[in-house]
């Protein structure tokens, strides 16, 4: 145990109270005791083994595994783990591929249903008697509610789809005198599967 002196800086050593103090069993004072095993003792047989050796130069046989560098044996590793991180990578990728595919694919429109091009914009020309509508190119519609106009000229390039349920329950009705498509024009008014 250490104490500091009266001073304070340097420590006085102070006897232990019961006479042992924290000793373990076997202590003797002043005895310095090894912290690892004394080596083996030499034999007589490896003494002239370490003569003999000494005078004749040592040969050994490796195998061409024994005989490769620490660094090819790294670069096998770094190769052997690239490898695995490729493969793990490129699986990984086809799988989310696989994924968003399906994905997509439940969730696209059906090319049999004209009304679910994502392309069509809603159309109500309301309920005039009066009104001559006029589709020209680039003009996509979809008649989303019923509809009353004196006539409708769909020209080339322009498309008017009715935009039915799957179960028909919407009913939409237009009423008009006539109805003229000129080539190249389209109107859609329902697909068997929609």
């Amino acid at each position: 145990m250490y104490a500091a002196g009266s001073r304070g800086h340097s420590p006085a050593f102070l006897q232990p109270q019961n006479g042992n103090g924290h000793r373990s069993p076997g202590y003797v004072p002043g005895k310095v005791v090894p912290l690892r095993p004394a080596p083996p003792p030499k034999n007589h047989a490896s003494a002239k083994l370490t003569s003999r050796s000494q005078d004749a130069p040592a040969t050994f046989a490796f195998s061409p595994e024994e005989q490769r560098t620490p660094s090819e044996s790294r670069k096998r590793k770094r190769h052997k783990n690239t490898f695995i991180c490729f493969a793990i990578t490129s699986f990984s990728f086809f799988v989310a591929l696989a994924v968003i595919l399906g994905i997509s694919s439940k969730y696209a429109p059906d090319e049999n249903c004209p009304d679910q091009n994502p392309r069509l914009r809603n159309w109500d020309p309301g309920q005039d008697s009066a009104k001559h509508i006029v589709i020209k190119e680039g003009d996509l519609f979809r008649l989303t509610s019923d509809a009353t106009v004196d006539s409708i000229v769909i020209q080339d390039g322009g498309l008017l789809v009715f935009g039915d349920d799957k179960d028909g329950s919407k009913n939409i009705t237009l009423r008009t005198r006539y109805i003229l498509i000129q080539d190249g024009g389209a109107l859609h008014i329902g697909a068997e599967k929609c």
